[in-house]
């Protein structure tokens, strides 16, 4: 499968990865190995030794470096040796690993996989999950499904299927047929489904009123190529709220 590489990956969620700890991940089929330097900053390594390839997630952390399994040469988050046991110490100028940029920030690690630089500001706009953004967040966690991303996106960006699929929970009869809109805002999608004055579905009858109430349902989608969405839905009382939960009254 092709992959846009010269872009931004989630990569952990900053809870997931603690100090003194190697993290093993694959991103678009390549292994990877993250973990923290001294000063708690993240850093990516291919996950395999320059020297026998020995997956260096199966070492140690010592200090800011990653020892590997096999012999216990060290390498820096920018993929250098920085020591070898061995002999006299001498250290090839050939002897690194490729290192991949990382970047912290709305309490997830971000990879870029690419080979132009990196830059933070095409971070997609994940704000709402700051620590200090003052909304709640119950639980970052992640799920791994076996199928292509493509079709992740294909689901989520057209919502019209939850009545269906997820009738009586996310939707119900009345929500099949939507006031849809579709924009761009510079390489960002987003596609809004809005239903007035129809019963609220399940779940947010469950999380909101439990009153049954008449309802204006949005359920907007907004989608950063290639991979990261954000799901926006607001269930207020009819007649209560006249915009989408993208375009704030």
């Amino acid at each position: 499968m092709a992959f846009l590489r010269n872009t931004w990956y989630v990569a952990l969620w900053s809870q997931d990865l603690a100090p003194g700890q190697l993290v093993s991940r694959k991103f678009l089929n390549e292994p990877i190995v993250l973990f923290r330097r001294e000063d708690g900053t993240a850093a990516a390594l291919a996950d395999a030794c320059a020297h026998r390839f020995a997956p260096l997630s199966m070492g140690k952390i010592k200090g800011s470096y990653v020892r590997c399994p096999y012999h216990a040469l060290e390498f820096d988050g920018t993929g250098k040796c920085v020591h070898n046991p061995h002999g006299k110490g001498n250290i090839a100028s050939t002897l690194k690993v490729r290192s991949y940029p990382v970047y912290e920030r709305h309490s997830m690690i971000w990879i870029w996989m690419g080979d132009k630089e990196a830059d933070p500001a095409l971070i997609p706009d994940f704000s709402l999950l700051n620590p200090d953004s003052g909304r709640l967040v119950s639980k970052r966690d992640w799920i791994l499904m076996e199928t292509s991303y493509e079709l992740i996106i294909d689901n989520l960006m057209d919502l019209s299927h939850t009545a269906v699929v997820h009738e009586g929970i996310l939707g119900n009869e009345n929500t099949i047929k939507a006031n849809l809109t579709l924009e761009q805002e510079g390489n960002a999608v987003s596609i809004g489904r809005s239903i007035p004055n129809t019963p609220a579905p399940g779940l947010y009858d469950l999380i909101y009123r439990r009153d049954q109430r008449q309802v204006d349902l949005w359920m907007d989608m907004k989608w950063y190529p290639p991979a990261c969405m954000i799901n926006y839905t607001r269930a207020p009382v009819s007649g209560a709220c006249t915009s989408s939960p993208l375009r704030p009254s």
